[in-house]
């Protein structure tokens, strides 16, 4: 991934939430895919976010997805290995709990719609124990970490949607030692790292 894919993305996406899921656990790979919320006029301070978008060809090309059940600012966002991806919690005249997540087929193109015979693109997943937005989100394994929040220290665990979970299931476990607020969580080695 070269200076120019760097500058592309940085000044395309900057302040927005925004994951990379492939093949490639570092993210710098072609065979990499992006994905991120935006809104209509590009600004991410004013607007709420009605949807998503998904990269085809690692960057160069960007696909609208269908419009999310509910808009939203400030969600976090998470995309596990299998293609789910989840968009989590945000701001829409309240902070929310709500969780939605799609499947992104194998492979992408530009003509990801939904039909009369197919289930929603997007489908709702456990709501979170605590609605929050501006929270920091991350992948550890088969599971998805939430933390933080306007105004919040708590940490919760996803063990996301399977055949004895419909919708998949929010544990809260311990506190972070401080609130935290648009921040960036990761996980490495069975550790979280919050900065």
């Amino acid at each position: 991934m070269g200076t120019d894919n760097f500058l592309r993305l940085g000044l395309g996406l900057a302040g927005r939430p925004f994951c990379i899921f492939g093949d490639d656990p570092t993210g710098f790979e072609d065979s990499c895919t992006g994905f991120y919320c935006s809104s209509p006029s590009g600004s991410v301070l004013r607007d709420f976010l009605p949807g998503c978008r998904v990269e085809l060809e690692f960057f160069r090309v960007w696909i609208c997805l269908p419009a999310l059940s509910e808009a939203r600012t400030s969600p976090g966002l998470a995309a596990l290995p299998n293609r789910q991806v989840f968009v989590i919690g945000g701001y829409n005249e309240r902070d929310l709990a709500k969780v939605e997540y799609c499947q992104l087929p194998a492979t992408l193109s530009q003509d990801i719609t939904t039909t009369d015979n197919s289930p929603e693109f997007w489908r709702e997943a456990a709501p979170l124990n605590i609605a929050r937005c501006g929270l920091g989100v991350c992948v550890m394994g088969d599971r998805i970490i939430a933390a933080g929040g306007v105004a919040s220290d708590a940490v919760e665990v996803f063990q996301p949607p399977n055949a004895q979970s419909q919708h998949g299931q929010w544990t809260l476990i311990s506190r972070m030692n401080q609130e935290r607020y648009k921040f960036s969580l990761a996980a490495g080695q069975g550790y979280l790292f919050a900065f």
